[in-house]
């Protein structure tokens, strides 16, 4: 999502419940 933004696109389509 927009909140993850030093992180790739392909985290963010998977989960973002890792440290962010």
């Amino acid at each position: 999502d927009t909140s993850v933004t030093g992180v790739h696109p392909s985290i963010r389509k998977k989960r973002l419940k890792r440290s962010y």
